[in-house]
């Protein structure tokens, strides 16, 4: 259901590589605080902003509180226990769509999910980005600024091996 994805603008002022905390807040900011009002496109291979949290278990939650996480702009916490509240994964991802509404509301900001950033085919030209969706067609976006903001993407379990062995004879 819901409405077909917007077309993938065909150049930006910033292009944001990943959805999760670290790009969402960097978008918030920057859309926030900039005097002028930059074209912005965040890609992310998830359909929707959230990062990691789309990958973990149903029952992981913050381990801090929820004060301390997400957007400048909007708060997380809420209600009588804010200064206790520790969000859900659940919590998180509704928190985060609603993010990416309003700021696609508000400002010249798009969210385009399911796509991958192609760092070896970007890396020709600058400026040239090229994604690849699920069906691996190639989109060409021409950006003035490439903001890479996985730098804390985590190794979760669920995706990556061991990186150790273990004889279970020796127990």
């Amino acid at each position: 259901g819901g409405k077909p994805p917007r077309p993938v603008p065909a150049s930006c002022d910033y292009l944001v590589v990943g959805g999760g905390a670290t790009g969402m807040a960097f978008v918030d900011t920057l859309l926030h605080h900039h005097q002028g009002n930059p074209s912005v496109v965040m890609v992310d291979a998830h359909e929707s902003p959230g990062g990691q949290w789309h990958d973990s278990y149903e029952f992981v939650r913050l381990h801090q509180p929820s004060a301390m996480y997400g957007v400048e702009s909007e708060r997380l916490e809420g209600g009588e226990n804010a200064a206790s509240h520790r969000a859900t994964r659940d919590e998180i991802l509704d928190y985060y769509s609603s993010v990416q509404k309003k700021l696609e509301e508000k400002f010249n900001f798009q969210f385009c999910g399911g796509m991958k950033f192609d760092f070896d085919a970007s890396s020709a030209e600058p400026g040239l980005c090229v994604l690849k969706g699920d069906s691996a067609e190639r989109t060409e976006v021409n950006a003035k600024k490439i903001v890479d903001a996985r730098f804390l993407e985590p190794d979760l379990p669920v995706f990556v091996g061991a990186k150790f062995r273990f004889d279970p004879a020796k127990i």
